[in-house]
């Protein structure tokens, strides 16, 4: 009798274990056929992040056609030269800063990070336009730097910010960022000078200064505007 019993418990025993295995494995093929269907979907989403970011990247890298001498890479020029008030004006970049310089002042603009210089004018001495690019490839337009250095107000060995330009409101001098926050400029290639032929509708020359950004782009800022006559 007690040997029936016995038989009867471990019946029902391996049967409870039978069930209990039979319930895992399917838990287990359940999360087999899960798994195996994941990856499809997560291709799909994966798929579709890459597009999303193709829509967003970078803009593509042009082909160089320039050559080391097409570009002007000048850490000093003269702003006036001696012919005009028996004076030689000079600009300089030193340690990143401008060096605005006659025979007997010096006057420092705080840069920081200026890289070349570029000069043009529409006479010798009169309304000279000073252009510098930046390290981190912004392009700057000072108008008549030569007149910072005549003001009698500062003294050499001065330094001024490039905020004491825009904010002094000197009468002849001016400073204008003419990249927008999106360009890297990195080379000088010349200007371009608007002829009579070349007057618009408004009956003006435009004059531009010609760069090259960091994907080889040839860009044009225009830096004067000259009523034709």
């Amino acid at each position: 009798m007690n040997e029936l019993i016995m038989e009867k418990k471990k019946t029902s025993i391996l049967i409870i274990i039978l069930f209990t295995l039979c319930l895992f494995y399917s838990g287990c093929l359940t999360f087999i056929v899960l798994k195996n269907n994941m990856p499809i979907n997560n291709k799909e989403n994966s798929n579709d992040k890459t597009e999303e970011k193709d829509d967003k990247k970078e803009p593509e890298e042009k082909p160089n056609i320039y050559s080391e001498t097409d570009y002007i890479r000048k850490t000093e020029v003269n702003l006036e030269e001696k012919s005009c008030k028996n004076t030689l004006i000079k600009a300089n970049i030193e340690n990143g800063n401008i060096i605005i310089s006659d025979e007997t002042k010096e006057i420092i603009l705080n840069t920081k990070n200026a890289k070349y210089l570029y000069k043009t004018s529409y006479q010798i001495c009169t309304n000279v336009i000073l252009f510098f690019i930046t390290n981190d490839g912004k392009l700057y337009k000072i108008t008549n730097p030569n007149e910072l250095i005549k003001d009698r107000n500062i003294k050499t060995g001065n330094i001024l910010e490039m905020s004491d330009i825009y904010g002094l409101k000197f009468e002849y001098s001016s400073i204008e960022r003419l990249s927008t926050k999106d360009d890297i400029i990195t080379e000088f290639l010349g200007e371009y000078n608007a002829s009579d032929q070349d007057v618009d509708t408004y009956g003006l020359m435009n004059d531009e200064i010609i760069v090259l950004d960091f994907y080889n782009n040839k860009k044009s800022f225009n830096y004067r505007d000259d009523i034709f006559h």
